[in-house]
């Protein structure tokens, strides 16, 4: 089984780096310290749209470029939609996602087998909708 991971280390205040440990990922500093108080919430919703977002994104991708389809420009929008559950408190209800390709009238036909394939997920959408299990420990040092 593959496995890959993330490290968070504190810097400070209520900031943090996620060290991802892979080349095509700078760490991300989240500097929650820089915004107002009140506007610092969101940003693991953020992040879980982007991780979704790429996903999907990359996978429709990579496939069109194994037909051989010139993507000529490529554009998305992700939305978390949050709820409560039954005991008030907050989860991710709903994900929304809207990608928009340009690409040639003679590839229409390539790229609509292509949007068939990701129609059914991709390894994080079908992750969330078959229901990750999380495990967690924490110890003190």
């Amino acid at each position: 089984m593959e496995k890959v991971g993330v490290e968070l280390e504190y810097l400070g205040d209520v900031d943090f780096k996620v060290k991802f440990g892979h080349g095509a990922m700078d760490d991300l500093v989240i500097a929650a310290s820089h915004v107002p108080k009140g506007q610092s919430g969101g940003v693991a919703r953020k992040l879980l749209a982007a991780s979704v977002t790429y996903c999907m994104t990359g996978w429709l991708f990579t496939l069109l470029q194994k037909t051989r389809v010139d993507v000529n420009a490529l554009k998305a929008k992700t939305e978390v939609t949050m709820s409560k559950d039954e005991s008030g408190r907050d989860f991710v209800d709903k994900i929304d996602m809207q990608i928009q390709m340009q690409i040639s009238d003679e590839d229409v036909n390539a790229f609509e087998r292509c949007k068939s394939i990701v129609n059914r997920g991709c390894l994080i959408s079908r992750s969330l909708i078959k229901g990750v299990k999380v495990t967690h420990s924490i110890s003190r040092t």
